[in-house]
């Protein structure tokens, strides 16, 4: 279900959450009926993470479940989907949105950056950054 865009998919739970994602980012769901639904869930989760919080939905709908609540919910096999088929039980206790950060947190760790050290000058620091380019 992953791979299927959003414009596609039947499952009304899980329209569900692509419309409650939307509405708290506030966008359009017509922008992103092209998108498939783990690109959607990606692009969503890759947001400013202080948007991404339940503060910004006036009426808390799927994202705000618990995930123990969520078994028999169509959202619940995409979240088997995102770990794998492996065994949800161990979240059971978080809501639908901490599952979602927790899995998607790469999205969110930055590349770290080489620092020249102080007091080189700018040729120094040109010929140390060709070299690195260069490679071996």
């Amino acid at each position: 279900m992953l791979q299927v865009p959003l414009g596609e998919i039947e499952d009304p739970e899980v329209k569900q959450a692509a419309i409650d994602f939307c509405r708290m980012l506030r966008w359009r769901e017509t922008d992103y009926a092209e998108y498939s639904l783990f690109n959607f869930l990606e692009l969503a989760m890759n947001q400013n993470p202080q948007f991404i919080s339940l503060d910004y939905l006036a009426l808390p709908l799927v994202l705000d479940h618990k995930m123990a609540e969520l078994r028999e919910h169509g959202f619940y096999a995409v979240c088997r989907e995102l770990k794998n088929n492996d065994v949800l039980e161990q979240y059971d206790s978080i809501s639908l949105l901490a599952f979602l950060k927790n899995h998607f947190a790469y999205l969110w760790t930055k590349a770290k950056t080489t620092q020249i050290p102080a007091g080189h000058d700018i040729t120094t620091r040109t010929i140390l950054q060709q070299r690195r380019n260069a490679g071996p």
